[in-house]
């Protein structure tokens, strides 16, 4: 399992409420998804809920992105792509 290191989750946590926020989804639609409970989704993307490797993917998949899409939202950097790639 791929740990995320906490300092870079509340970004990532980020990326994925605003990419749900973009695509229009409610956190109702997207707990639908990602086949969790609401209450899942708000810990989420409030960081209160670790995120890791798998559950960054699955919830780009639901999303319809890449996890380094996700990313790429979260920061601009080249060094945090090359981090991100390593999750597609």
């Amino acid at each position: 399992m791929i740990i995320i290191r906490s300092s870079i989750q509340p970004s990532l946590c980020k990326a994925i409420r605003d990419c749900r926020i973009t695509l229009g989804l409610s956190a109702a639609d997207f707990a639908q998804r990602l086949g969790k409970p609401v209450s899942y989704v708000e810990q989420l993307e409030t960081a209160s809920l670790s995120l890791d490797g798998r559950k960054l993917k699955s919830c780009a998949s639901a999303l319809g992105v890449s996890s380094g899409d996700l990313f790429d939202i979260a920061y601009s950097t080249s060094e945090m792509r090359a981090i991100g790639a390593q999750f597609n």
